[in-house]
């Protein structure tokens, strides 16, 4: 799926709830969503979006990315509750 269009105009909610419906549907304990952003910048913005329109539902994001240390960001993954979350990537 791909959207084109300005900043902050919704687009992020408008996959993103559909997403987070299914996922309070189903089975937790394991990655359901994988979530492709073409920059860092923009994967970190879907994952700020995700957490503020999911907060109440338990489910968990994780940002993941190139050029950059894995094991931190393999700590993070570890660390996050087991939950069904999206998870952006760059």
């Amino acid at each position: 799926m791909s959207w084109n269009g300005p900043d902050r105009d919704g687009k992020t909610a408008a996959f993103g709830l559909p997403i987070l419906q299914k996922l309070m549907e189903g089975p937790r304990k394991r990655v359901r969503v994988l979530i492709v952003a073409p920059t860092r910048e923009l994967a970190e913005q879907i994952h700020e979006a995700i957490g503020q329109l999911g907060r109440k539902t338990k489910l968990k994001s994780v940002t993941v990315y190139g050029g950059v240390k894995q094991n931190p960001q393999v700590r993070n993954c570890r660390k996050a509750p087991r939950s069904s979350w999206p998870a952006p990537v760059a």
